[in-house]
């Protein structure tokens, strides 16, 4: 399948998100398994310890850049937010989606979710020591993303991004807007901010201490 870029807006994206379909709907990018009585269940809901440990890996990295203050942009459901709460990481998050942040896998005041554009934060100028997200830019229309840049670099004093960038034939995601490859993505970027594939090879330096991607070793040890 090939790179591509969808016309949509942010009031057109907003609207997928907001919804009970998107996440554990018919139409759902998750889709269902069958609980022990036969019943159809939105996998999110069956598994969300096995996704736990998933976001626990990323957690882990971002735990070992020893940030004190994180806001995690996309925070979706909360399942990344709560890990990263869980290794005493004062971690706030933000996603357009108030339906995700009212159905959080958690209670939301508890996690600090509140409902905001990425693109137009309601922080003061380096509120945080990392802006962080996982698998969100690529939902982001192209017409956005220089203004979600700017503005995530405003309030963090370093940016980490990661991504997916490869377009699948079987993705039915209609909230992939932005499938770039990762060249595209590090055009013209301020200092302090990576982009990088969430299941790729790179690192980030930051004060002397060096993260890698989860397929390498950070300060020697596995992550």
């Amino acid at each position: 399948m090939d790179y591509f870029i969808k016309d949509i807006t942010e009031k057109e994206l907003v609207k997928i998100l907001n919804s009970k379909d998107y996440f554990a709907g018919d139409d759902s990018n998750w889709g269902f398994e069958t609980d022990e009585h036969g019943k159809k269940v939105p996998f999110l809901y069956k598994n969300r310890e096995r996704i736990a440990r998933r976001f626990a890996v990323f957690a882990n990295m971002v735990y070992k850049l020893n940030m004190k203050k994180v806001l995690e942009i996309g925070c979706g459901l909360g399942f990344l937010l709560h890990e990263l709460q869980e290794r005493n990481i004062d971690a706030i998050g933000i996603d357009v989606s108030e339906w995700a942040i009212r159905h959080a896998m958690y209670a939301p005041w508890d996690l600090h979710m509140i409902v905001a554009s990425g693109a137009n934060l309601p922080f003061k100028d380096k509120s945080f020591d990392l802006v962080f997200s996982m698998d969100v830019l690529e939902h982001i229309p192209s017409t956005l993303i220089p203004q979600l840049i700017a503005d995530c670099s405003r309030v963090g004093r370093f940016n980490l991004h990661l991504i997916s960038v490869e377009p699948l034939d079987r993705d039915k995601d209609k909230t992939h807007v932005t499938m770039m490859p990762i060249e595209w993505w590090r055009k013209d970027l301020p200092p302090d901010f990576l982009i990088a594939e969430t299941y790729g090879t790179w690192s980030l330096e930051v004060k002397g201490r060096v993260i890698h991607s989860q397929r390498k070793e950070v300060d020697g040890k596995k992550a």
